[in-house]
């Protein structure tokens, strides 16, 4: 039987994606798969065979520094990824994690909340 590449993180992770305007071109021979910025596992080639489809990387960077509100949690940084899809609107991926003392559960619902809006109630206050 063949290895599975699923795991279990230790870790809290946010993967927050950001449709982005207005349109950009990028040339095609700029464009690489999605499969280099994010670990897709056995599911890399089904991302590479579609990948005329899907979005196209743009850019993938990692940022060691990352600006939060005040009341965020502490993240070790974020990566950033820039992604076209093949209409050419522009995506934004950012991907954080948070270490084990970054905060209760409250604290990073507060950090995946866009600015303007109110994070969801905790789960243990959903189900009272």
């Amino acid at each position: 039987m063949p290895r599975s590449d699923a795991w279990v993180r230790v870790r809290t992770r946010l993967l927050l994606m950001y449709n982005l305007t207005p349109q950009v071109h990028v040339p095609d021979d700029r464009l690489r798969p999605l499969s280099e910025a994010f670990g897709l596992g056995r599911f890399t080639a089904h991302v590479e065979a579609a990948g005329l489809l899907l979005p196209r990387l743009v850019l993938h960077e990692h940022v060691l520094e990352i600006t939060l509100p005040p009341n965020a949690a502490r993240v070790d940084g974020a990566d950033l990824t820039l992604a076209v899809t093949p209409r050419q609107d522009p995506l934004l991926f950012v991907d954080v994690e948070f270490p084990d003392d970054a905060g209760d559960s409250d604290a990073i619902a507060e950090t995946s909340t866009p600015p303007g809006r109110t994070a969801p109630p905790p789960a243990s206050a959903a189900s009272r």
